[in-house]
């Protein structure tokens, strides 16, 4: 299955060296140059990821268009691409999966579209539940540990046994040595 991206960004050239990197790399790609563009092209598709720059021309920001999207697709994987240094604080307080800084690292964002994120979220009865507790109850919990890492783990405690046997022994040695002393 090929991946199909949406970029929208008001810059033309950043669209088109973009969509030349997706396309090399096997990435099918749609895009826009507007939020009015987007809004009329988009919202028919259920991309793979969004790449939307977060600011756009005629007082429409990307996060306009991105939430707007997310209200017909709510899982949309949206990438904010951005030239200014608030990164952070724009992922957090948007909760967008990423905020890239331009310029680009174009294999960084080939990569992103590639490999999507592996911690996914289902949502049962009404409840988040990570995919990965869902695994451990389906296979009766907590993987038993292997016979060569129990084996280990007895070393270890023979390993603590001797070491305070030891220290004992030495302490008694110790205070044998000062009574000694004293009564002589």
């Amino acid at each position: 299955m090929d991946e199909h991206v949406f970029i929208l960004d008001d810059n033309t050239q950043i669209v088109e060296a973009l969509t030349y990197a997706f396309d090399d790399a096997g990435i099918i790609v749609d895009s826009a140059t507007s939020y009015t563009e987007a809004m009329d092209s988009a919202l028919d598709t259920e991309y793979d990821c969004l790449f939307i720059d977060m600011r756009l021309e005629n007082g429409n920001t990307g996060a306009d268009f991105a939430y707007e999207y997310m209200t017909v697709y709510p899982k949309a994987r949206i990438i904010i691409m951005t030239g200014h240094n608030s990164i952070e604080k724009l992922r957090t307080n948007f909760h967008f999966e990423r905020v890239i800084k331009k310029p680009f690292n174009y294999p960084k964002m080939i990569s992103i579209v590639k490999n999507p994120p592996i911690k996914q979220v289902i949502e049962v009865s009404g409840k988040l539940i990570n995919l990965l507790e869902i695994s451990i109850k389906q296979n009766g919990g907590a993987k038993k540990p292997s016979e060569e890492t129990r084996k280990i783990q007895v070393y270890k405690e023979q390993n603590k046994m001797v070491n305070k046997f030891f220290v004992m022994a030495i302490s008694i040695i110790i205070l044998i040595a000062i009574l000694y002393m004293i009564v002589r």
